[in-house]
């Protein structure tokens, strides 16, 4: 099933890798889930169209983290960005 119908990229005209599981990141607060959602990639420009339902499946992960309640936790996180470069 291609995401809106779509059989090339509205972006750049290129191909639609079809029914692509990928790994997308919820952010809240200072809590992070990584959700795998299924989309079509553009091989050209890497464009990313998400199948139906998609949405609603990262809004209801970042609705998990909201409420405190998420899935175990895989590692830790390291804030490095006011160290110099």
């Amino acid at each position: 099933m291609k995401a809106q119908g779509l059989t090339a990229c509205p972006r750049c005209g290129g191909d639609l890798d079809s029914a692509r599981q990928i790994e997308r990141s919820v952010r809240e607060g200072t809590d992070v889930a990584l959700v795998n959602v299924v989309a079509d990639v553009c091989s050209r420009c890497g464009e990313t169209l998400l199948h139906p339902g998609m949405v609603e499946l990262l809004a209801h992960a970042r609705e998990v983290l909201r409420k405190g309640s998420a899935a175990p936790a895989v590692g830790k996180v390291f804030d490095r960005r006011n160290e110099a470069a």
